[in-house]
């Protein structure tokens, strides 16, 4: 491949990554202005004026443009990921940096988390198999901490980190998910402290 035909195909990636990203935009705001159900892949195409054929080469459907969506501020979240899990002495503490500050995202965002967790909890229910490029990557941050936690010698390595941070990823989910339901009655802080705790120590009673 010569330099103009790396140059032509940096171009074209180029042009396909902005043209994702003006899709995920318009379909996000169309979803918080009308709602999930009401929008149809047929009015996001138009909207992002592009033919219907060619959205369907970019997304499956509108649950991977949420899908999308979350890896992407996930992904803008990265840095301040790393900084926790570096700044905090522990997993319970980086566990609980994270999400304290998940959760400011999500009650800031809520309609957009719930149409997000309605799709994933769709998908669970189909027994669709939750591929790596297939989660928001919240999970991938997870399996961060605790990869670390491994290593400072903190937690158990009979187990692998990522079978570990999935099974901590769908609990707090569900905390995550009643609390969206329920709204602010539910004492969410409290219900990811305990999960936490729950997680890390198990549930046998502990000597005194």
């Amino acid at each position: 491949m010569t330099a103009v035909d790396n140059c032509n195909q940096t171009r074209r990636d180029r042009k396909k990554e902005q043209a994702r990203t003006k899709i995920i935009d318009l379909a996000i705001d169309l979803f918080e202005k009308q709602g999930f159900e009401q929008t149809s892949m047929e009015q996001i195409a138009r909207e992002a004026d592009v033919a219907k054929r060619t959205l369907y080469n970019y997304f499956s459907g509108k649950g991977a443009i949420l899908l999308a969506y979350m890896q992407r501020i996930n992904q803008n979240y990265d840095p301040l990921w790393q900084k926790v899990i570096d700044k905090n002495p522990n997993t319970k503490t980086r566990l609980m940096a994270m999400l304290e500050i998940g959760m400011d995202w999500a009650s800031q965002n809520k309609d957009i988390f719930i149409m997000y967790a309605a799709s994933r909890l769709q998908d669970m229910a189909s027994m669709h198999q939750m591929e790596s490029d297939k989660r928001s990557g919240l999970q991938g941050v997870f399996e961060r901490v605790i990869r670390r936690g491994q290593e400072d010698g903190e937690l158990r390595t009979d187990m692998p980190a990522e079978a570990i941070a999935a099974l901590l990823h769908s609990n707090v989910f569900m905390v995550l998910m009643t609390w969206m339901m329920q709204g602010d009655a539910f004492p969410v802080r409290l219900a990811v402290a305990n999960t936490i705790d729950l997680f890390l120590n198990g549930s046998l009673k502990r000597k005194v």
